[in-house]
Parts: C-alpha cells; sequence; structure tokens
C-alpha cells in the first residue's frame, strides 16, 4: 500500500493557503500532491477508496488516530457526539482500474469506476448534473441493439442502474458511519467526507498556529520560519513564558 509523507508545520501552512477557494474534492488532490513520495504517481489517478485511505494515513501524522464530530438524529434531532478511530473507517478495498459492463433497457454499456481527479473535476459536487458529468468522464462504450451510442443517448434509467452497480461492486467508494440514537433507537447511515473532516481540522490548526507565530514573533522578533521550526512542545512553553 502507498504511505504519504509525513509535513512539516510549513508545508501544512502552505497547503492550507493553496487550498483556499477549492472543493472538498480538489483540497483532497492538494494535500495529496503535496504529501506524495512519487512526483509520477498522481493521487488523480487513484481510486475514491485508495485517495480516502491515504488522506486519513495523512491526517493521522498530524492529529493522530482519533476523530471526533457530532451528528443530528434525522427523527427525534438529537444531537450525538461521536468518537471513533480512523482504522475503524479505513476503507479495505483499494482496487483501482476496475470496469463495468451491465445490460439493461437493450442497452449494453461499459463505464470504468470514478478516480480522485473526476471527482475534482466536477462543478458542483451533488448535483444531477454533476452526476451525469461524471458518469460521462467514466464512458467507456455502450450500444443499443447491436448498434453504437454515446453517452448523451444513454436513458435515465440505464444511469442509474450503472450508479447502482458501481455502488455495489465498489461500497468503499462512499464511507459511511454506521449510527443509532440512544434516545429514540433511530439507526441509520451518515457518509464521513475524509478530505472535508481533514481541511476542518486544518483550518482550525493554521488559525490556532498563525496566531501563535503573531505572539511569539512580536514578543521575541522570530521571524515564522523560525518559530515553524521550533517543536509544538516548545512553541507551547514560549507561549507559557508570555501567557502566564
Amino acid at each position: 500500500m502507498r504511505r504519504v509523507a509525513e509535513l512539516s508545520s510549513s508545508a501544512w501552512l502552505a497547503l492550507w493557503e493553496q487550498g483556499h477557494g477549492q472543493s472538498s474534492a480538489q483540497r483532497a488532490l492538494t494535500c495529496l500532491r503535496v504529501a506524495r513520495l512519487r512526483e509520477d504517481d498522481d493521487p488523480a489517478a487513484w481510486s475514491i477508496a485508495e485517495r480516502d485511505v491515504q488522506l486519513l494515513l495523512l491526517r493521522e501524522s498530524a492529529f493522530g488516530q482519533q476523530l471526533e464530530g457530532s451528528a443530528d438524529c434525522p427523527k427525534c434531532g438529537e444531537r450525538l457526539e461521536l468518537h471513533f478511530s480512523t482504522r475503524e473507517i479505513m476503507p479495505r478495498n483499494l482496487s483501482s482500474g476496475k470496469s463495468i459492463a451491465i445490460e439493461h433497457q437493450g442497452y449494453v454499456v461499459q463505464f470504468r469506476f470514478p478516480a480522485a481527479g473526476d471527482l475534482a473535476a466536477l462543478p458542483a459536487a451533488g448535483s444531477s448534473e454533476a452526476r451525469d458529468e461524471l458518469l460521462g468522464a467514466c464512458f467507456l462504450n455502450g450500444r443499443f441493439v447491436g448498434e453504437p451510442v454515446g453517452f448523451a443517448e444513454i436513458p435515465e434509467e440505464v444511469r442509474d442502474a450503472v450508479e447502482r452497480e458501481m455502488a455495489q461492486q465498489d461500497p468503499d467508494a462512499i464511507t459511511e458511519l454506521a449510527l443509532h440514537c440512544p434516545s429514540c433507537a433511530q439507526a441509520w447511515k451518515q457518509a464521513f467526507d475524509a478530505a472535508s473532516f481533514l481541511w476542518t481540522e486544518l483550518d482550525a490548526w493554521a488559525r490556532r498556529t498563525l496566531s501563535d507565530v503573531h505572539t511569539l514573533a512580536s514578543a521575541y522578533g522570530w521571524t515564522e520560519s523560525e518559530i515553524l521550526r521550533l517543536s509544538a512542545t516548545r512553541r507551547q512553553l514560549y507561549l507559557g513564558l508570555i501567557r502566564p
């Protein structure tokens, strides 16, 4: 399995700055391109499951394995506090380069599975137009009663069938948390976006770190690079001397 590089504080800050204005899927590629170990291994070609594994490993290198979050029960509205680890949600099936062929309503169509770069190229993730654009990017070939057809000629029912087959054959492309409400016993699954979660943590960390840099620079006259080269422990010790 691939491994990503551990990043310095300066590299994390540069990555955070670069990710502003990007979609969640684009930020995922930004993170992984900075952390990849080989220039010829483009994360855009990785499967979605592989992308998420590497994002979780990158998250572990900076923030550890334990994650905390919250979710609202869809039935009673109860707010649940969530505590889980990266290893509990780590995708297991890292297949890439696969394709599927299905027959439906007289159509025989073949599609490859989406890659990380396909998601990053979408203009509006979550919309029906984005779904069709993603399927269109993955379309390989099709026939209707023996005659070649293009993606635009494939009806909605066949596209839906392709989407269901992809979800069945590649379930790790979407990470879901199995949740249970202790108040009303409602059980449900909720999607977990590793890129969005990592970005939320990175954004909070970057703002805290820049605030600390400002405080230390004002007190000691050190440059940003000098402060970032200090370990987190030493930075906190110096901050403690300033803020007794």
